[in-house]
């Protein structure tokens, strides 16, 4: 019954603006849910800001962690790739604040090996298998 009501809600959000800043607000509360199986949060989660350049650029980095956090705890998931995705490219063009935060972030589960998105060009991505360990922090500068 759960994925019901995410469904529902990634449905109402889709190509929906209004829809999209009305359950903003949530995605926090939506994230908690993430690694619940059988329950596809991070669609749901991606759809509430995707193309949507105002919500995305309110996005806390908190938020990436956590998501990085639970690809350490549950395991790499296609989902939760197409959910970076989002954040990287609106409306085709890229994202450029968020296409660094993937590869700063990831210190931060140190010993896990991460397939990040990186944005190559206009539509297109590739992945870049990227290891971090203890012995190689990155720190962001301001």
């Amino acid at each position: 019954m759960p994925q019901v009501c995410f469904d529902f809600i990634l449905g109402l959000c889709k190509s929906n603006p209004a829809a999209q800043r009305k359950f903003f607000p949530m995605i926090t509360i939506f994230s908690e849910h993430v690694g619940i199986e059988n329950l596809n949060v991070a669609d749901t989660i991606a759809e509430i800001v995707r193309d949507n350049a105002p919500l995305i650029a309110q996005v806390p980095e908190v938020f990436f962690r956590n998501f990085i956090e639970a690809i350490q705890t549950f395991g790499r998931k296609a989902r939760w790739l197409r959910f970076f995705e989002v954040f990287l490219e609106i409306n085709g063009a890229p994202f450029k604040r968020n296409q660094v935060w993937p590869c700063f972030l990831a210190p931060a589960c140190v010993g896990i090996t991460l397939f990040v998105a990186t944005l190559v060009s206009k539509r297109t991505f590739s992945l870049a298998r990227t290891s971090f360990s203890a012995s190689s922090p990155r720190t962001l500068s301001a």
